[in-house]
């Protein structure tokens, strides 16, 4: 899949860039096509000086819509963030298939058999809930230590493991001659393509996906998430005033979870990694530890004791 090197991303000038170490909090950007989500971290990462800076998440270089972007502290939650449920909406061109499953790839075959709407709903009905999905083959996944894709593009032969996902709900929103649109919800490690690749394998045709979206993650809708070109606009317009107002808080990905309020005193044994002595919690239970308004640490309830697992220096 083509993909555009960092190298042609302009540089901002060294003395503007924005100091904004004390900040922490999540970003939600609105991932343009042909980018991928590493660069998209390099264009903020020349404007802004963050102390720690990750995304919760990969798209797809074609790919647009809700990208997550931990600063500072958030940068410990990106595992749990990318456990967030995801909401895409696709589209599935008829006709062809190409060997990354999307536009993108090289045409493999073509004919003009047409599935009918009744078969489509009942081949992504039949995707629902937890099954065995096998990644495409051009993918991030790594196999001997070496990127998927990578073997992938240099014709080197392997075989990919299907691995557990879950479709929590689907549907075809649209239909026309030699297209499909399609609204999905999932979890974790889920593969448009591959589904695209087993719903036309399911219907007896071909086809690819010509267009991808992710609208959703966790909380993040895509009206939540800012255009990168309108980000850099904004930031280089106002500065730190209007970067301030885009972060969200740590806890917009923690809002599963239990809290429970301590005082300063725990509060300071929590960040010295001491154990809270409790007795209203189930074993195993993930806590999240505030002292009013300051998040203090995500905990787990073990032996009666509240231990710290991920402490914030906020």
């Amino acid at each position: 899949m083509p993909q555009q090197c960092i190298s042609s991303i302009p540089k901002l000038k060294q003395n503007n860039k924005i100091d904004a170490l004390n900040l922490s909090g999540w970003l939600a950007i609105d991932k343009p096509k042909n980018m991928t989500s590493v660069d998209v971290l390099a264009i903020i990462k020349r404007m802004i000086k963050f102390k720690k800076i990750g995304h919760a998440g990969t798209l797809d270089p074609d790919a647009t819509g809700v990208l997550l972007i931990a600063v500072g502290e958030a940068t410990k939650l990106v595992e749990l963030a990318m456990n967030k449920v995801k909401r895409y909406r696709f589209t599935i061109k008829f006709g062809q298939s190409t060997d990354t499953l999307d536009a993108a790839g090289r045409v493999l075959e073509e004919d003009d058999r047409l599935p009918d709407e009744s078969a489509l709903k009942v081949a992504l009905k039949n995707h629902l809930g937890k099954r065995m999905q096998v990644p495409p083959a051009y993918s991030a996944i790594k196999v001997n230590g070496k990127r998927a894709y990578d073997m992938a593009r240099e014709n080197i032969s392997f075989e990919l493991k299907g691995r557990e996902v879950q479709l929590f709900d689907g549907e075809i929103t649209m239909v026309s001659s030699d297209e499909a649109e399609c609204e999905i919800t999932c979890g974790r490690g889920y593969y448009v393509r591959s589904l695209m690749r087993d719903i036309c394998k399911n219907c007896g045709v071909l086809g690819h996906v010509s267009s991808l979206r992710r609208t959703k993650v966790g909380k993040f809708e895509e009206d939540d998430a800012i255009l990168l070109e309108d980000f850099k606009t904004l930031v280089h317009n106002v500065g730190k005033p209007s970067l301030e107002n885009l972060i969200r808080p740590l806890d917009a990905v923690l809002d599963d979870i239990l809290v429970q309020q301590v005082s300063a005193n725990n509060a300071l044994k929590l960040k010295q990694g001491q154990k809270l002595l409790l007795d209203n919690y189930r074993e195993s239970d993930v806590v999240l530890a505030k002292c009013e308004n300051e998040i203090i640490a995500i905990c787990k309830f073990e032996e009666g004791l509240l231990k710290p697992k991920t402490v914030f220096n906020l």
